[in-house]
């Protein structure tokens, strides 16, 4: 959205998310982090969990793998830049993680 309230044409997330998005970041870079309930974004599996870039397009250089098992709740950004996640995951990547997770700025488990 601009900041007059006009849809921002230059933003075109596709077909977007095939579920709910519970969390967004916005990075200072001008890239979104979305995380939730859905497997896919724009028809590219991602795990609940995707970067965008400043257009709404995939940001594929973000590497979840198979990302979390179950919905992503709540991101938050620790003071090196690393991604928290909560929700009620039990694993991430199939690695075992009890419903929080720290990811690298690539995606993948710290």
């Amino acid at each position: 959205m601009e900041p007059n309230g006009a849809l921002d044409v230059n933003f075109d997330p596709g077909t977007g998310c095939d579920q709910n998005i519970q969390d967004a970041l916005l990075l200072n870079d001008g890239r979104i982090l979305i995380a939730g309930d859905f497997l896919n974004y724009n028809g590219t599996p991602c795990g609940r969990i995707a970067r965008l870039l400043p257009n709404g397009a995939l940001d594929t250089t973000f590497q979840a793998g198979t990302g979390a098992s179950n919905s992503i709740w709540r991101m938050a950004l620790d003071d090196q830049g690393r991604i928290l996640i909560g929700g009620m995951f039990q694993q991430y990547n199939g690695a075992s993680r009890a419903r929080i997770a720290r990811l690298l700025d690539s995606g993948e488990l710290d």
